[in-house]
Order: C-alpha cells, then structure tokens, then sequence
C-alpha cells in the first residue's frame, strides 16, 4: 500500500493558503445487508494540513496495515515548544477516533480561514459527516 501523494492541494485562506494532502486507502466489498449489496470500506487514511511553504501542522493518520507500531486512528501535532518545557514533536502519536475527511475541510475552513467554494459547503460536510457517523462499521 503506497501512501505518497504528488503535491498537496493548496487552498485559499485569508492569509495565503493552506495546504491539504490526502491519501486514502480502501476497498469494496459486498454486504448483502441494510447498507445495499456493495459498500466502500475505508482501511486507512492520512489527511495532513501544512503551511502554504510546506510545513506540516496537523496530521492525521490512521493506516493499520502500514510499518508503524501504532496502528489506531492518532493526531501528529508540528514541533510545539511550550514556556513549560514540554514539546510536542511530529513524531509523537496523539489518539483520536477515525476522523471523516469532512471534518478536516471544516476545520480548514474554520480555523485556518479556507474560503469555501460554495456558499451551501457547511451544508455538503454535515450530511457527508452523517453518512459516515451512520455506515460507519466500528466508533
């Protein structure tokens, strides 16, 4: 399973851009129940949110067949240093739940200002939101 992406997307904000990277890996496998005869399961994701020079802020991963000994859903966090002396590092793996890939543009849009391209956007990610909540196979 490849993981490599030819350049993140970059999205307008309003104070330059932001870029967006995203991988996903799935496969389509046949249920036979409520769901219909086919559905796409998602098996992994990387979703990452950088700086318009590159620079990665946030990333979110989830590949449970991939190299790495953590294999459920987790946040790695740009170098942070803190007054404190506590430093988050890149490397480090902060546990979250799975993570829909509507929830990354909405916080693109909200937080890091991404101006959305449809004025009906909030609309788009909360019903792509609830279909995942909803066919979603384990919390």
């Amino acid at each position: 399973m490849s993981w490599s992406s030819p350049q993140p997307v970059l999205l307008k904000a309003q104070n330059g851009g932001v870029g967006l990277d995203v991988a996903m890996s799935y496969e389509i496998v046949q249920s036979n129940d409520e769901k219909g005869q086919w559905r796409v399961s998602v098996c992994g994701y990387m979703y990452s949110v950088q700086t318009d020079d590159g620079t990665e802020v946030l990333a979110y991963h989830w590949h449970p067949l991939g190299n790495s000994p953590e294999t459920r859903p987790h946040l790695h966090i740009g170098a942070i240093p803190s007054p404190s002396g506590l430093i988050l590092t890149k490397k480090m793996h902060v546990p979250t739940g799975r993570i829909a890939l509507e929830s990354v543009l909405r916080l693109c849009i909200h937080e890091f200002g991404v101006r959305p391209l449809r004025d009906d956007w909030a609309q788009i990610l909360a019903d792509g939101e609830d279909l995942f909540t909803m066919w979603r196979t384990w919390q």
